[in-house]
């Protein structure tokens, strides 16, 4: 068995990455008429957006597969004790504040923003029905 969930992205976020690179690349091509300028930060600003865009989190068999640009992680399904809902600005493979805190191990864990948890968490609990889940909503 092989699925894949797709990071939920804030509109807050993508507004932000767009203010923050694209203000920049527009100011360099229309008052800095450079060449170098939007050469190197066009390259930047896709970079930064295609890694936002492509974070996944995976059920391979019996392990959680998380994935995104710089960030790769295999947790053992069974290994999962908690999983909880969490609005952490820690920093994760994970696009939105809706968060879920996977707690695997002893003292492991992991933030996720799935766009569907539900789906996620079941799918999980299928592999370990043992996981105890913490929702605030749902």
């Amino acid at each position: 068995m092989q699925k894949t969930y797709k990071s939920k992205i804030d509109l807050w976020l993508l507004i932000l990455l767009v203010a923050a690179f694209g203000g920049p690349l527009v100011y360099m091509t229309v008052r800095e008429p450079h060449w170098f300028g939007p050469v190197i930060w066009l390259p930047l600003t896709l970079f930064v957006i295609y890694s936002v865009t492509t974070i996944r989190y995976v059920i391979a068999g019996d392990t959680l597969l998380i994935r995104s640009i710089g960030f790769r992680s295999a947790v053992p399904v069974r290994s999962i004790r908690r999983i909880e809902e969490t609005h952490s600005l820690l920093a994760s493979p994970a696009a939105s504040l809706d968060r879920l805190e996977i707690v695997y191990n002893k003292y492991d864990s992991v933030l996720i923003s799935p766009r569907d948890k539900y789906e996620l968490i079941d799918d999980l609990k299928s592999i370990n029905p043992e996981i105890e889940v913490k929702l605030k909503h749902g």
